[in-house]
């Protein structure tokens, strides 16, 4: 049986001082801790922080609107264009 390549040498996840990586998930749309809709340089802020506190990674939801027929559409900035 053939061993799988080292995870470090898939260049997917940064190089972690921790055993395990920690992240932390952005706020990219209204009603997720963040008051009103987060504005791209808050978001750009709150990256910078995250890097600057030694985290390893940043995390986003990649939904365009959150689905709840009780509850009036709102909106969500797009995962992949916010990166």
């Amino acid at each position: 049986m053939v061993s799988p390549p080292p995870i470090e040498s898939l260049g997917r996840f940064p190089t972690s001082k921790r055993k395990m990586g920690i992240g932390v998930m952005v706020p990219v749309s209204e009603r997720t801790g963040h008051p009103g809709t987060p504005r791209f340089s808050q978001i750009a802020e709150i990256v910078q922080t995250i890097e600057a506190i030694g985290f390893d990674s940043s995390w986003y939801a990649d939904h365009f609107v959150a689905g709840d027929p009780t509850v009036k559409e709102y909106g969500v900035w797009e995962g992949w264009t916010t990166m």
